[in-house]
């Protein structure tokens, strides 16, 4: 999975990862709300489009190391 996440991850990638990762409980639903929230165009508008999927994958490798 980290290496999925090395390059970038677009939202509906992070959507899909989170939902798997929820749907065989190896985060709670809770938590897969809150960092797929966290990751959504919506919150990284100030980031430029061009560097969002970057960004978008790196926060998501960080938050996985410390949740599974």
């Amino acid at each position: 999975l980290i290496e999925i996440l090395e390059k970038s991850a677009d939202p509906a990638s992070a959507r899909a990862i989170l939902s798997n990762l929820v749907q065989s409980e190896a985060i709670p639903a809770q938590t897969g709300k809150l960092l797929a929230s966290l990751l959504s165009d919506t919150a990284l508008r100030s980031v430029p489009k061009d560097q969002r999927s970057v960004l978008r994958a790196d926060l998501l490798k960080q938050a996985l190391i410390h949740l599974v």
